[in-house]
């Protein structure tokens, strides 16, 4: 039942094939289609907040120099989050506010349903409150063998790395006609694997992922970097006119430690409880090594 904050690990030599790094797409598409879940849920604008105000106190409050920050804003707004919230949970994580209680950002490691480790990133300024609301899911539907665990206990199966991803499709708004610059339509270009490999190596990449949707359909590239490479990398993708989509510094599963839950009941509860961790305001992230 500790707190623990953790340290980068080893990088990873590049790699020049697709999928070579998550290994497990089944849950990260889960993770990847949240968003939507949290706008039925109705707590979407709390999450964002919540990011917002992360990357605002680990980058600062300025989006100008905080890219990680730009793009949790620019998603925010794409799904209506208000500017007040938005404006808010900046001068929180920057810490502007000298009235708002002190936040900061800690990590929980545990082992859930199935045997799945897990490291839980949360922002709070009550860490009695947050692990008591951690340790009602774990108690719930974890089992005998499952809770919070101790530092370290399940550290060493992940890496930690920096990761930008990409739209597969990337859309702009041109003016066709000179003459009429003021006329604009939607451009779409389609960006394939071997070019943003290419790329990805000369902007200081690690690795790259294709990442697929529910139906196996290639939506986005995900380039993996050193944690303090992943700011100067995110800035050349941005020069090189491809915008980014997300921004983050996440624990990656190590392939040869992933747990497969393939039995249906199995993977529902697990999901039961993956969904109900979600739901505590101050989780903002979960990593697994669920494949």
């Amino acid at each position: 039942m500790s707190l623990l904050r953790l340290q980068s690990v080893s990088a990873r030599a590049f790699s020049t094939s697709a999928q070579c790094l998550k290994g497990h797409s089944k849950w990260q598409n889960i993770r990847h289609t949240k968003a939507k879940q949290d706008a039925i849920k109705g707590n979407l604008a709390t999450k964002f907040g919540n990011q917002i105000a992360t990357a605002a106190k680990m980058g600062g409050a300025d989006p100008a120099g905080n890219i990680r920050l730009a793009t949790i804003i620019d998603a925010a707004k794409s799904y209506n989050v208000p500017k007040k919230t938005i404006d808010a949970a900046i001068r929180r994580g920057a810490g502007l506010d000298a009235k708002d209680k002190q936040i900061e950002q800690v990590f929980y490691e545990g082992i859930g349903p199935s045997g799945v480790s897990l490291i839980i990133e949360c922002l709070t300024s009550n860490r009695n409150g947050l692990l008591a609301s951690l340790n009602t899911p774990f108690n719930r539907a974890a089992g005998k063998n499952s809770g919070i665990a101790f530092p370290s206990t399940v550290q060493f199966l992940f890496t930690r790395k920096g990761c930008i991803t990409i739209e597969k499709e990337q859309k702009s708004m041109v003016a066709p006609d000179p003459a009429n610059p003021m006329k604009k339509i939607e451009q779409v270009t389609v960006l394939d694997f071997d070019h943003v490999m290419d790329q990805a190596i000369e902007w200081g990449a690690e690795d790259v992922e294709e990442d697929v949707d529910q139906d196996g359909k290639v939506v986005s590239y995900t380039l993996y970097t050193d944690v303090q490479d992943t700011g100067a990398v995110a800035k050349l993708v941005q020069e090189s006119g491809i915008a980014v989509a997300d921004f983050s510094i996440s624990y990656i599963p190590n392939e040869d430690t992933m747990v497969d839950i393939e039995d249906e009941h199995k993977a529902g509860v697990f999901q039961a409880f993956i969904d109900s961790l979600e739901e505590i305001d101050d989780v903002t992230e979960i990593y697994t090594n669920a494949r």
